[in-house]
C-alpha cells in the first residue's frame, strides 16, 4: 500500500524520484513476505509505463531487494529466512487446482468466499455494469492484485496456512478486494442491491469479529488439526466458520484427542524427502527415542493411519554419537513399508507419529510425497 501510495503520488511525469522510493517500499514489504514482489505489475501500471519512471521502480526495487536478502542472510542463515527454508524442506510447492484452489476458494475454514460472500455480488455487480470510469489497465490492475495471491496461494502445498483464522495467505489480497467493493458499491443502482451488499458485508464484518474475539476460533486449529487432516478443510461440520458462530460448537467425535502433544519427543522422519515422487512400496526411514525408553511409531497418510504397515527397528549409531544423552540407541531406528499407501496415483501427506508408554504423543511435520503403483 505505501508502495502503491508513493508511486501515484510522486511528483512531476518525468521524475524517478517516487517510483525509486516506490520500488524501496515494495522490497521492505519483501522483509515481510517475499510474495510481495506479486505486485510489482500494479506499481507499473500506476506508473503509466513511462520508461524514466520505470526505471525508477526498477532501480529502487534492484536496491532494496538487494540490501534485503543480504540481512537475512547476515542476521538469520538464508537468503529468505528460516521460515521460508523450513517450508521449503517440508515441500512447498504442489499446485493441484483440484484441491489447492478450489480451497482457497470456497473452503469454509480457508476459503475466500465463505468468509467474504460480499465478494461474489460485488464482482457480479462489476461484471454487470462494468467500471466505465477507470482505464482497461486499472480493471486489470485490480483484477490482478486479486486474483494472483489466491493463484500462488493454491499453489503451496500446505494451501490452508498451517494453524490460522481464516483464509489468512490472502491478506495481500485485501487492498484490491476493498477496492472492488467500493467500486461495486458505487455502481450499485438500486437500494435493494445496495442493501444486500451491505447485509454481506456486515456478516463478513461479523465473522472476523467473532474470529479475533472469541477464543473458539483459535482453538479450533488444535481440535481439528488441519495439517493432519486437510480433508476436514471442506467440512461445514467441522468449519472454524461453524466453531465461531456456533456457541455449542464441537469437533466430530473421531477428531477429539486424548492424547497429550509433547513436541519434546526427539525423533526425525529421514526419508523420503518433501515432494519425491515414490513407486511401489512406500519405505519411511527415520529415528525415534528419548532417555531411556524407544518411541512407538506409527505412519498416518492423509489424515487416516497407514494399512498394512510393517515397522522395523535397527541400531543408529549415529544418532547416539550425536546426541549420547538419549542413551542406548540400538532400536532408535525404524523403517516403515506400507505396500499401498493409496488406492490410486495421487498425492500422500505423510505424518509420521511418535508415542510414549505414558501416553504423550508428538505429531512429526508432514511431508507431501507424489505416489504411483
Amino acid at each position: 500500500m505505501a508502495a502503491l501510495t508513493i508511486a501515484e503520488m510522486s511528483p512531476g511525469e518525468g521524475s524517478a524520484a517516487g517510483p525509486l522510493a516506490a520500488g524501496l517500499a515494495l522490497s521492505a514489504a519483501f522483509l515481510c513476505r517475499p510474495t510481495a514482489l506479486l505486485f510489482f505489475p500494479v506499481l507499473a501500471i500506476a506508473l503509466e509505463f513511462r520508461p524514466r519512471r520505470l526505471a525508477g521502480l526498477a532501480i529502487g526495487t534492484v536496491v532494496g531487494l538487494a540490501a534485503a536478502l543480504s540481512l537475512q542472510k547476515v542476521l538469520l542463515g538464508g537468503w529468505l529466512g528460516p521460515y521460508v527454508e523450513i517450508n521449503r524442506a517440508q515441500g512447498m510447492w504442489d499446485f493441484d487446482p483440484r484441491e489447492g484452489l478450489s480451497g482457497v476458494l470456497f473452503s469454509p475454514s480457508r476459503g475466500l468466499l465463505p468468509f467474504f460472500p460480499y465478494l461474489v455480488a460485488a464482482a457480479g455487480v462489476l461484471v454487470k455494469n462494468r467500471m466505465e470510469s477507470r482505464p482497461p489497465l486499472w480493471r486489470a490492475a485490480l483484477a490482478y492484485g486479486a486474483l494472483a495471491p489466491a493463484v500462488l496461494a493454491a499453489g503451496y502445498a500446505k494451501w490452508w496456512g498451517g494453524d490460522g483464522l481464516g483464509p489468512r495467505l490472502l491478506t495481500e489480497a485485501s487492498p484490491f478486494l476493498a477496492w472492488l467493493t467500493v467500486e461495486a458499491w458505487a455502481a450499485c443502482r438500486s437500494r435493494a442491491a445496495r442493501g444486500f451488499l451491505a447485509f454481506l458485508v456486515l456478516f463478513s464484518v461479523s465473522t472476523q469479529f467473532l474470529l479475533v474475539f472469541r477464543s473458539a476460533g483459535m482453538a479450533w486449529n488444535g481440535a481439528v488439526r488441519p495439517d493432519e487432516n486437510p480433508g476436514r478443510l471442506f467440512s461445514l461440520r467441522d468449519s472454524q466458520l461453524a466453531a465461531v458462530w456456533l456457541p455449542a460448537w464441537r469437533p466430530s467425535p473421531e477428531l477429539i484427542q486424548t492424547e497429550k502433544e509433547d513436541p519434546g519427543l526427539s525423533g526425525s522422519l529421514d526419508s523420503p524427502a518433501a515432494g519425491q515422487e515414490v513407486s511401489g512400496v512406500l519405505v519411511l526411514r527415520g529415528w525415534a527415542r528419548i532417555p531411556g525408553e524407544d518411541l512407538t511409531v506409527e505412519a498416518w497418510i492423509n489424515g487416516a493411519p497407514a494399512e498394512d504397515a510393517l515397522t522395523v527397528r535397527h541400531a543408529r549409531p549415529d544418532v547416539a554419537s550425536a546426541l549420547p544423552g538419549l542413551g542406548d540407541c540400538s532400536r532408535a531406528g525404524y523403517e516403515i513399508r506400507i505396500p499401498r499407501p493409496l488406492t490410486r496415483p495421487g498425492k500422500a501427506r505423510v505424518v509420521v507419529v511418535f508415542r510414549t508408554r505414558d501416553g504423550r504423543v508428538r505429531h512429526y511435520p508432514q511431508v507431501v510425497l507424489r505416489w504411483r503403483p
